[in-house]
């Protein structure tokens, strides 16, 4: 989000990027007048009239001219809706796969405890969908049933940056920089694969650059495994020195941005494939297809510590080709480019029509939870939890 908004305001383009807190993610932001946080205002443009929805905006400034609003996750999507019935004439809204399991609730429940899928399905025009490949399509499709039309569209990187590193790779440093917790389980398997490279005789070290919740779960692991001097949990990096980084790190295993970052440097990646429970994967980055980078594919899987052990006993010249091929990989996520076809494609979307039952499900959805978790339901939820088990 933040290296697009960067790259249309450096094109002379008015972005405004809307959010509800701010994370850590806000120093990305190189204008803060391009970013606004909304509090409590953005849960409550989901539910909002048109008339109510303009009168919050106008408090934080937001009532202008909107040509596209492009939404990252399910809750934008519903609170970007509620900004589109504010405006006259009416915004583009298009939105995208970002994270694995958005937009795939099914049923009653589901729509009620997540509408943001209904919305994306069925009030989104297919070429207002955008899908960062076409494995993270077809697993949508296979969540709901049914088919998705959308379009591919990768997500897009500054290569500049990271091309231009210095290399000087330390033999046996392997990289990983990501949040630890959630889709990101290969944390809780590295330092087991750490371990068996260690029994094959080979001198590794794991620098693992994050927070999260499952850091203290992380260095049990690693404790148990008894790789506690190869294993180092580097605490949160500063994204300026992510270069820094990677021009010394040998391998990097990692997934999304990151991976595709270290790519760029020319750093062979080893994708982890998200919510993996077994330190497995389908090859090298470079030997991925389409534009995945930590996808669900279906096809053969390799052990994660035989493709390190490879990189590991390569010659100088076959570590350079690596190097090389990993570059070469890389070039089809470049920023400007595909930012240009990103350009061209939502000057060419239509307007969907505009429609009262996003703001009615999004209050249905509202109530049903606060009812379900109301003192009225508690004997029901009681006898639920006892049946699941």
């Amino acid at each position: 989000m933040a290296r697009m908004a960067r790259w249309l305001c450096d094109q002379g383009h008015n972005v405004v990027v809307v959010v509800g807190e701010l994370g850590p993610g806000a120093s990305l932001f190189h204008n803060s007048k391009s970013l606004v946080e909304l509090g409590h205002d953005f849960e409550r443009l989901k539910t909002a009239s048109p008339e109510r929805a303009a009168s919050l905006l106008r408090q934080h400034d937001l009532l202008r001219r909107v040509d596209v609003i492009v939404a990252f996750s399910g809750s934008a999507l519903c609170a970007g809706l509620g900004i589109k019935s504010a405006m006259n004439p009416p915004a583009v809204v298009c939105a995208g796969v970002w994270t694995p399991g958005t937009y795939c609730a099914r049923g009653i429940r589901g729509m009620l405890a997540d509408p943001s899928g209904v919305f994306f399905r069925n009030l989104l025009l297919p070429s207002c969908r955008l899908f960062p490949s076409s494995s993270i399509q077809a697993q949508v499709e296979s969540a709901v049933g049914r088919k998705v039309p959308g379009v591919v569209w990768p997500l897009a990187v500054d290569g500049t940056r990271f091309r231009c590193v210095v290399r000087r790779p330390i033999h046996g440093l392997i990289v990983s920089v990501g949040r630890l917790g959630d889709m990101k389980t290969y944390n809780l398997w590295m330092p087991q694969v750490v371990k068996e490279l260690k029994q094959r005789g080979l001198r590794v070290q794991w620098h693992v650059y994050g927070d999260g919740p499952d850091r203290k779960r992380i260095e049990e692991l690693v404790s148990a495994a008894g790789v506690g001097q190869q294993v180092r949990l580097m605490g949160t990096l500063d994204y300026s020195r992510f270069p820094e980084v990677l021009a010394s790190a040998f391998a990097f295993v990692g997934m999304g941005t990151s991976l595709i970052e270290a790519s760029f440097a020319g750093v062979p990646g080893i994708p982890a494939i998200i919510y993996s429970r077994q330190p497995q994967t389908y090859g090298y980055f470079s030997d991925l297809p389409d534009y995945a980078c930590g996808d669900v594919l279906d096809r053969s899987m390799f052990p994660v510590a035989d493709l390190l052990e490879r990189l590991l006993t390569m010659t100088p010249e076959q570590y350079a080709d690596a190097a090389r091929s990993t570059r070469r990989h890389a070039t089809r996520f470049e920023m400007d480019p595909l930012m240009r076809d990103f350009f061209e494609m939502v000057t060419r979307m239509p307007h969907s029509t505009g429609s009262w039952w996003p703001v009615w499900l999004c209050r249905m959805s509202r109530m049903s939870i606060r009812l379900y978790n109301s003192d009225v339901l508690r004997p029901i939820r009681k006898q639920l939890s006892r049946q699941s088990r």
